[in-house]
C-alpha cells in the first residue's frame, strides 16, 4: 500500500481550498465570515508547510520576477488603504503562489492543479448522481435546507444531505428542473471549476491522447447539465480542437477526422447561436448586458487605478433600474477594471497575452489554447480574486519570461502535439 507523503497532504489540502473558495455555497451562509477565513487560514499554512519542505531553486530570474510582483502588488495595497484588510488577503494569496511558483520544481504547481482537478472529478461524480436521480427523476428527494445571502437577500436553499444543493430553476431548455450547482451557489462558478479541470485533463494530463478519458466525459456531461451558455460553449470548443490536435498516420482517418471537424464546428457555430437566443430573451442575459454596460462606465471614471478593491458601489451606481436588486456581477474583466483600473488589468491580462505569443514562436498550440481559454472564462465569468485564479496567474507570470515554458508540450516535426507536460507529470 503507497504511504501518503506529508506533502501530497499540503497539497490536498490547498487543492480543497481551490475549488471551496470559489464560491461554494458555505461563503454565502449566516457565518461565512468565519468559513473564509477558515480556508484563507488552511491554504496558508498548507503553502507555508509546503514552502517549508521544498529544497528551493533560488536564482537571480526568479528573484527579479518575485520582487518585481511584490513591488507591484504592494503599490496597489497602498493604493486601496481603505480595504486594506480585503487587499492584504489577496495580495498574501497571489505572493504564497508566486514564490512557490518560483522557488520550486515547476511540477509542484502542476501536482497541486492536478489533485485540484480531481477533486473537481469527484464533486462532478457526486453532483451527476443527485443531479439525475433527484432533480431530474425525483427517486430522492432533498431533506436538509441552507440559508444563503444574495445580494444582501436570505433565500433558503433546499439540499440532499448537506451534499448536493438545488439553487437555480431553470425552464430554458424544457426541462423545467434546478440546474446542477454541486456544491456551488450558483451554476457559472460551478462550470467554472469544471472548466478548469478539464483544460487540465485535456492539456496536462497522464491522460492525454487522441481519446477522451472516462474523467474529461465526466467533467464535458457535468458542465452540459449546468445549462449555462459559457459552460456549453466551452465544451463545443474544447471538442473542436481535441479533434483538430489527434494524430493518425492513415489518410482515411485524417479525411475523417477533417470531415468531423468541419461538421463540429457548423454544429457548434449552430447551437451557439440556439443558446444564444435561447439567453436573450431571459433576464440573466439582459443583467449580462447591463454588467459589460455598467461596469464600462465604472471603469471610465477611474481609469487608472479604479474605484478601489472589492467596491461594488460605483458599479452599482450605473446598473439599470430594471435589475432591482439582482445586482450580482457576472465577468471579471470589468470588474477587475472598475475597482483595479488598467494598473490591475495588467497583472491579468499582459501574462496571458506573452504566453500566446510564446505559443505562437515556439509552435506550441497547448500554450495557445490554455491562455485563451483562460481569457474566455475571464472575459464570460467572474472569478478575478478567487485562489484558483491567483494558482494560473502565478503559473503564467513565472513561465511567460522563460527561455523555454516548463509545464508546456511541443509539436513534434509532423505539427502535432506531443505533451512533455504529461509525461514528466509528478504523482
Amino acid at each position: 500500500m503507497k504511504s501518503v507523503s506529508l506533502k501530497s497532504v499540503l497539497e490536498y489540502t490547498v487543492a480543497v481550498c481551490l475549488a471551496l473558495e470559489c464560491d461554494s455555497i458555505w461563503k454565502w451562509t449566516n457565518g461565512s465570515g468565519y468559513f473564509k477565513y477558515g480556508i484563507y487560514f488552511l491554504f496558508t499554512v498548507s503553502m507555508l508547510g509546503l514552502l517549508a519542505i521544498q529544497k528551493l531553486k533560488i536564482n537571480r530570474k526568479n528573484q527579479v520576477v518575485v520582487v518585481a510582483v511584490l513591488s507591484y502588488l504592494l503599490v496597489f495595497l497602498v493604493i486601496n488603504y481603505n480595504a486594506v484588510r480585503d487587499t492584504f488577503q489577496f495580495v498574501s494569496v497571489l505572493l504564497l503562489f508566486f514564490v512557490y511558483a518560483s522557488f520550486t520544481s515547476s511540477n509542484n504547481m502542476l501536482s497541486i492543479i492536478k489533485k485540484y482537478s480531481s477533486f473537481i472529478v469527484f464533486l462532478a461524480c457526486l453532483s451527476l448522481i443527485f443531479f439525475i436521480f433527484g432533480s431530474l427523476l425525483h427517486i430522492i428527494h432533498t431533506n436538509t435546507s441552507v440559508i444563503v445571502w444574495v445580494n444582501n437577500m436570505p433565500r433558503e436553499v433546499e439540499s440532499y444531505w448537506y451534499l448536493h444543493y438545488e439553487r437555480q430553476f431553470d425552464d430554458t431548455f424544457g426541462l423545467n428542473t434546478f440546474r446542477n450547482t454541486g456544491i456551488f451557489v450558483e451554476a457559472p462558478k460551478y462550470s467554472l471549476n469544471l472548466s478548469i479541470a478539464l483544460l487540465y485533463e485535456l492539456l496536462g494530463s497522464k491522460r492525454v491522447g487522441n481519446k477522451l478519458s472516462a474523467r474529461a466525459w465526466i467533467l464535458i456531461i457535468t458542465i452540459i447539465t449546468t445549462f449555462t451558455t459559457t459552460g456549453i460553449t466551452f465544451v463545443l470548443a474544447v471538442l473542436v480542437f481535441k479533434i483538430l490536435l489527434s494524430e493518425s498516420k492513415s489518410r482515411i482517418v485524417h479525411f475523417m477526422k477533417y470531415l468531423t471537424l468541419l461538421c463540429m464546428v457548423f454544429a457548434a457555430i449552430g447551437a451557439i447561436n440556439y443558446l444564444f437566443h435561447l439567453k436573450a430573451a431571459t433576464d440573466s442575459y439582459d443583467s449580462r448586458i447591463d454588467d459589460y454596460t455598467a461596469g464600462l462606465k465604472a471603469w471610465l471614471k477611474y481609469p487608472l487605478f479604479g474605484s478601489g478593491y472589492m467596491n461594488m458601489q460605483v458599479i452599482h451606481k450605473y446598473m439599470s433600474t430594471f435589475r432591482s436588486k439582482n445586482v450580482g456581477f457576472s465577468n471579471s474583466l470589468f470588474r477587475v477594471l472598475a475597482q483595479g483600473g488598467i494598473y490591475l488589468l495588467i497583472l491579468y491580462l499582459l501574462p496571458a497575452l506573452k504566453i500566446i505569443i510564446k505559443g505562437i514562436k515556439e509552435k506550441q498550440i497547448n500554450l495557445i489554447i490554455f491562455s485563451a481559454a483562460f481569457i474566455y472564462l475571464f472575459v464570460s465569468t467572474s472569478f478575478p480574486y478567487n485562489y484558483i485564479t491567483g494558482c494560473i496567474l502565478a503559473c503564467f507570470w513565472v513561465n511567460a519570461f522563460k527561455k523555454k515554458y516548463e509545464y508546456s508540450g511541443d509539436l513534434n516535426s509532423k505539427g502535432r502535439m506531443r505533451c512533455k507536460l504529461a509525461e514528466n507529470e509528478v504523482s
